[in-house]
């Protein structure tokens, strides 16, 4: 892990897109030193430090005034990337980082805004961050679950997550058991990927590939065990 944060550390970012593909790893090694399990050398635990705070900086510096995010400063926001956005801020929070209140607060109206208006396919991802503020809403699982035949394996993990951030763990279960009928094998291996995986359309989502998807789902399995 030492050396992949290196390797994150060092990644290029301009775009929030880049920027989030910095700043949500770690964040994740962030919480996981808060677990205690692990260290990090001296000299990268300084450089985490710095990597997320520019990434603070510069996700508040780009957030639109609707409170949403898009790629860039001046675009028209994008569910997908406000989603991505503000569950990186969430699980941020989570791991011990202040975040500016007012910014976040704005971003989570955005997202109720998105809930209401979006189509099918943005809908888990927005729900799986609306869901991490402490809100939820009946009328977005009703979409959701009509919905459910069309989604991608790594969009119904998601909203498996929004459930379980939900506290519907009934639900979260059932629907998680539903997505493993669909793992694939291969010798001893086992894995999930979404049918569109390898295109560069599947970008768009960030959850995809075989090595995402797969990792959501056991994710999410260890959580509900």
């Amino acid at each position: 892990l030492n050396e992949s944060l290196r390797e994150l550390i060092d990644f290029p970012y301009g775009c929030v897109e880049q920027t989030m593909s910095r700043f949500l790893p770690a964040v994740r090694v962030k919480a996981l030193l808060g677990s205690g399990s692990w260290s990090l050398e001296p000299g990268v635990a300084a450089r985490l430090d710095r990597v997320l705070d520019e990434g603070l900086r510069k996700l508040y510096d780009f957030q639109h005034e609707d409170g949403g995010w898009g790629w860039w400063k001046d675009d028209p926001s994008d569910p997908y990337l406000t989603a991505h956005v503000m569950y990186g801020l969430a699980l941020a929070g989570k791991a011990g980082l202040p975040l500016r209140s007012e910014a976040y607060e704005k971003g989570v109206k955005n997202l109720a805004e998105q809930l209401e208006k979006s189509a099918v396919d943005p809908l888990p991802a927005l729900y799986r961050a609306y869901t991490l503020s402490g809100k939820a809403s009946d009328a977005v699982e009703k979409r959701v679950e009509a919905g459910w035949r069309q989604l991608q394996p790594s969009q119904r993990i998601q909203y498996v997550e929004a459930l379980r951030n939900a506290n519907r763990a009934e639900r979260s279960v059932r629907l998680l058991d539903d997505v493993k009928k669909q793992v694939m094998r291969e010798g001893s291996a086992a894995y999930l990927k979404d049918e569109d995986a390898d295109s560069w359309w599947y970008s768009r989502r960030w959850s995809g590939s075989a090595v995402e998807t797969t990792a959501m789902l056991l994710e999410n399995q260890l959580a509900l065990d």
